[in-house]
């Protein structure tokens, strides 16, 4: 049952906001009012497993692209090549700190034998059926009802969420913010069954 308090901490995490006291759906990012949105389609789909070289992050999840970029660049620099679209994780475990103490993560898809360089580990990110929301257009959104709905649509089919929600980037080079695709990933397996644990990070690799 830790996976379904943690996931539960993290719906709350999300509907703390930026650590304001204003109300849910007060206003969007940029004060305008919030349009009411139509309830988000789920649809169940597999995630594929990959291995993965993972940047640890700490702050505000809205500044993940800027911290993509920087990740690209220097596996360029390594010659290291992404072999899928790129990932980000937040952590539940995080949800009652701080903002700026909020952990997050972005993963880069590559080859299971690739040696993580400084400021990287490794992960081998564990696929299987999922619970899933897309949508199209920017990355800075209200992610309160998409991960409500995800959590909502597992436990109403029958079964528990099995991991933290996994975040797909379908961007592309040069595509623009107004054509990404965003597909949220909400692992599930039977009710009572934990898990089976991640495998420990590799080593950071030396400069």
């Amino acid at each position: 049952m830790k996976t379904a308090v943690a996931f539960a901490a993290l719906i709350l995490f999300l509907g703390a906001g930026c650590g304001d006291d204003q109300p849910r759906h007060a206003a969007s990012p940029t004060g305008e009012p919030v349009q009411a949105e139509a309830a988000p389609e789920v649809v169940r789909k597999n995630l594929v497993g990959t291995g993965a070289l993972v940047m640890a992050e700490t702050g505000d999840f809205n500044l993940y692209p800027q911290a993509l970029e920087e990740a690209l660049a220097a596996l360029a620099a390594k010659g290291i090549e992404p072999l899928g679209d790129p990932m980000g994780i937040l952590a539940p475990e995080s949800a009652d700190l701080p903002l700026a103490e909020r952990r997050w993560e972005v993963l880069i898809p590559v080859p299971t034998d690739t040696f993580p360089p400084a400021g990287f580990t490794y992960r081998d990110v564990e696929g299987g059926q999922s619970a899933v929301i897309a949508f199209k257009g920017p990355f800075k959104r209200d992610r309160i009802p998409l991960y409500e709905a995800l959590d909502s649509w597992v436990y109403a089919q029958g079964f528990e969420p099995a991991g933290p929600p996994v975040e797909v980037y379908h961007w592309g080079e040069g595509l623009p913010e107004e054509e990404r695709v965003t597909e949220i990933y909400l692992r599930f397996g039977e009710p009572g069954v934990e898990p089976e644990p991640a495998a420990e990070p590799a080593e950071e690799g030396a400069e």
